[in-house]
């Protein structure tokens, strides 16, 4: 088309990059580190961000974000502990049920 003899171009449509677009869950070295250090000490996290986030304490940490992310990285990696776990009982029993059988064959 053509207005006042200049060309009208369509312009591209933007293509909105949102969080759920990016993959994985990267998080930062130090954010890692911290957690694992802290995870070594006599501090009993458990598999919940809230809990975890009043254990740390306001106090404690340089920033209320930095917290968060220790936080939520512990809680991640307590939930893996117990899924791990909880697989390897799963193992376990069946392999105690399929020796059972067998002996009784």
């Amino acid at each position: 088309m053509l207005k006042n003899n200049k060309k009208l171009v369509s312009k591209p449509l933007k293509t909105h990059i949102t969080k759920s677009t990016y993959m994985g869950r990267i998080k930062q070295l130090m954010v890692k580190r911290a957690s694992k250090d802290l995870l070594t000490k006599d501090l009993h996290f458990g598999e919940h961000f809230t809990g975890n986030k009043r254990m740390l304490g306001s106090n404690t940490m340089p920033s209320k974000k930095i917290r968060n992310k220790i936080a939520g990285y512990i809680s991640r990696l307590r939930r893996a502990e117990v899924k791990a776990k909880l697989a390897e009982d799963i193992r376990l029993a069946n392999k105690t049920t399929i020796l059972a059988e067998t002996a009784y064959s």
